[in-house]
C-alpha cells in the first residue's frame, strides 16, 4: 500500500515551514532555541529523521520542557512517540502541537497523517482537506489528494457495511465488492518470482522476505491454502514482479499492487508487483507490504478498518507498521476458504441481488429493487441515475437506514462535481441534503462531517453567518 512521507515534517523541524508568507514565530532561530540545547535538538532531530526517535525519547522530552511553546518541538517529540509504538501518547503531543500553530503547514500534516493510520479517516480527510486549503501548492498536495480520495472510497464502503472494528473478523468488509477465492484443485498454488536485477532499490534479501510472507499465510490458513515456487512463469498462477517505481501502478501513493483475475467467484489469476524504493524502508516493513499484496492475490480484495490488521487500508510508516498476520486476518482467510459454496456466493457483487435486512411484501421488494438498481449505477459512476433509484427507494421504504445512507452518500459526491464545477447554490443544497439522509442512515458523524464541509465552504465565500449555522450542527451531531 502507500505512505505519506515524512520528509517535508522533518524539514520543517530544523528549519521552519516552507514557503511561510512573512515571519513566522516558529521558524529556527538563535531565539528559538538556547544555545545550551541546540546542538542536543539538532542530534535528535537526525535520530528521528533517522527513524530512531525511540532511542532519543528523553532527550527530546528533555528538550520540550526546556522550550514548551516551540511547535516543532512538539511534532518531533510526537514522531519520535510514533516510532516507540506510543501512539496514544504521540497523539497527545499533536494536540499540544495543534493548540500551539493549528493551521501551520507541518502540524496539519502530521495530525492528518496520525488520523490516517489510526483508522480515523473521517478526521483525516477534515485535516487534509484544511491543509490543501490553505497549501494548495505545496509539494506533496498531489499525494494528500490521491490519498483522500482513497479515503473517501473507504469511507463510502464502510457506509454499507459497518465498519469490522471490535469483531474477530472482516469478512464483510475484505468481500464487499468482489467475492473470489482460489479452487482447491489449485492447491498448492505455484509462485514465479522474477529477479529483480537491475531495478533500482533491488536486494538479494527482498525474496527472502517474500518468501516468507508467502509461507506465514500458508502456515495461518487452517491448511486451507498451500504454495508452491515454480522455475517459469508459465506455470505458474501468482507471478510477483518487481518495480522501482509506481509509473505502471493505478496509484502513485502504493508500495506494492496486486492484480488478480478469475470468473465469478474463482481466482484464476494474480499479478504482485512490490517497490524496491519505499521511503524509510526496513525489511519488517516491507515484509509487511508483501503479506498485504499477497492477503489480495488469496483473494481479500477489499481492506480492514482496523490499523492492526495486515489487511488495514494504509501503512503505518517508520516500521510501526503492521508486519505480521493479526488474529483477524488468520479468522478471515480462514472463514474465505471454509465458506459453502451457498454462504460464499451472497458476498460480492451478488449481494446486490438482494437486501438482506428487509421483510419482503410488494412494497418492499418494489424498493429493493430500486435500491439494488441504484447501488448498481453508484458502483459504475452513473450518479444520476443512482440518484434517481436510491429516491424512489427511500419514497418507498423511508425509514430503511441503509437505503437513506445510500442516497446520502450520492448526494455527497454530486455535490462534490458540484464543487469542481464552482457551482455554489447545488454544492450547499446537495450537501445539505447528504447531511439530511446520513441522520435518517443513523450516520450521524458522517452527517456532522458533511456540516463542516458546508461550514468550510460558507467561511470561503465570506459568510460568517451560515459558518455559525453549520458549526453548530457540526458539533451537534459529532457528539
Amino acid at each position: 500500500m502507500r505512505q505519506l512521507v515524512w520528509s517535508l515534517i522533518i524539514a520543517l523541524l530544523i528549519a521552519g515551514p516552507a514557503g511561510s508568507q512573512g515571519p513566522d514565530p516558529y521558524t529556527v532561530t538563535p531565539g528559538d532555541i538556547p544555545e545550551s540545547i541546540r546542538a542536543k535538538y539538532n542530534d535528535a532531530a537526525a535520530m528521528t529523521n533517522a527513524g530512531n526517535g525511540a532511542t532519543a525519547l528523553n532527550q527530546i522530552k528533555e528538550i520540550v520542557h526546556v522550550i514548551p511553546n516551540y511547535v516543532y518541538g512538539h511534532l518531533m517529540y510526537a514522531q519520535a512517540l510514533e516510532q516507540a509504538g506510543k501512539m496514544q501518547e504521540s497523539m497527545a503531543e499533536l494536540e499540544v502541537a495543534s493548540s500551539l500553530s493549528p493551521d501551520n503547514q507541518s502540524v496539519l500534516s502530521q495530525v492528518g497523517r496520525a488520523f490516517e493510520i489510526s483508522g480515523q479517516l473521517d478526521k483525516a480527510i477534515r485535516t487534509y482537506n484544511r491543509y490543501l486549503f490553505l497549501y494548495p501548492n505545496a509539494d506533496n498536495a498531489k499525494d494528500i489528494k490521491s490519498a483522500v480520495e482513497l479515503m473517501r472510497s473507504e469511507v463510502q464502503k464502510r457506509d454499507i457495511h459497518a465498519d469490522s472494528r471490535g469483531r474477530d473478523n472482516f469478512l464483510d468488509e475484505t468481500l464487499l465488492e468482489i467475492a473470489q477465492r482460489w479452487s482447491p484443485s489449485c492447491m498448492p498454488i505455484p509462485v514465479f518470482i522474477h529477479d529483480g536485477t537491475g531495478v533500482r532499490g533491488y536486494a538479494g534479501y527482498l525474496p527472502e522476505l517474500l518468501k516468507q510472507a508467502f509461507v506465514e499465510w500458508a502456515q495461518n490458513s487452517g491448511g486451507k491454502v498451500s504454495f508452491k515456487l515454480v522455475n517459469t512463469p508459465s506455470s505458474c498462477l501468482i507471478e510477483c514482479f518487481w518495480a522501482s517505481d509506481t509509473s505502471g501502478m493505478s496509484s502513485t501513493l502504493e508500495e506494492g499492487e496486486t492484480v488478480a483475475s478469475g470468473t465469478v467467484k474463482t481466482l484464476t489469476h494474480a499479478k504482485i508487483t512490490l517497490l524496491t524504493t519505499i521511503t524509510d524502508s526496513s525489511p519488517q516493513r516491507f515484509k509487511g507490504v508483501c503479506l498485504h499484496e499477497i492477503g489480495h492475490a488469496l483473494g481479500m480484495h477489499g481492506h480492514s478498518s482496523d490499523p492492526g490488521d495486515i489487511m488495514f487500508m494504509f501503512s503505518k510508516g517508520n516500521d510501526t507498521r503492521a508486519n505480521t498476520l493479526s488474529a483477524r486476518d488468520k479468522n478471515t482467510l480462514f472463514l474465505i476458504y471454509t465458506l459453502s459454496e451457498a454462504d460464499f456466493a451472497r458476498y460480492g457483487r451478488s449481494t446486490w441481488k438482494f437486501h438482506p435486512f428487509l421483510h419482503y411484501d410488494k412494497t418492499t421488494n418494489e424498493a429493493t429493487t430500486n435500491f439494488n438498481e441504484g447501488a448498481y449505477a453508484y458502483n459504475t459512476g452513473r450518479l444520476a441515475d443512482a440518484l434517481r433509484l436510491f429516491q424512489e427507494a427511500v419514497r418507498l421504504s423511508p425509514a430503511t437506514p441503509e437505503f437513506n445512507a445510500m442516497l446520502a452518500n450520492t448526494y455527497f459526491q454530486v455535490a462534490r462535481q458540484d464543487f469542481k464545477n464552482q457551482d455554489s447554490i447545488k454544492y450547499q443544497k446537495h450537501m445539505e441534503l447528504a447531511a439530511r439522509y446520513y441522520l435518517s442512515g443513523n450516520l450521524p458523524k458522517k452527517a456532522a462531517s458533511a456540516y463542516a464541509s458546508l461550514a468550510e465552504f460558507a467561511r470561503s465565500m465570506k459568510n460568517e453567518n451560515d459558518a455559525r449555522m453549520y458549526d453548530q450542527e457540526s458539533k451537534r451531531w459529532q457528539n
